[in-house]
């Protein structure tokens, strides 16, 4: 009977041990550091965003150029 006891609380200790190692971790992840899955989306939502200013910016010049740059040479000459 004793040695039944003594397994059923080395048992709990480890359960115990594993317990508060988890809790730990969870509190890192949930609070005090942030996880690198919590961010990895928003990374990628603002390198997408960056990426298609930049495509926009490409596409209005390119318009200007087309179309307006031929408008000022023509507006400069007159004058």
């Amino acid at each position: 009977m004793e040695e039944a006891s003594q397994n059923f609380r080395r048992t709990l200790n480890a359960i115990d041990t594993e317990m508060s190692a988890q809790l730990d971790y969870m509190s890192n992840v949930c609070v005090a550091m942030p996880h690198q899955g919590s961010t990895t989306a928003s990374y990628q939502n603002i390198e997408s965003i960056n990426d298609t200013n930049k495509m926009l910016a490409e596409q209005l010049n390119q318009i200007h150029e087309k179309y307006l740059a031929e408008e000022n040479r023509d507006y400069d000459e007159t004058l």
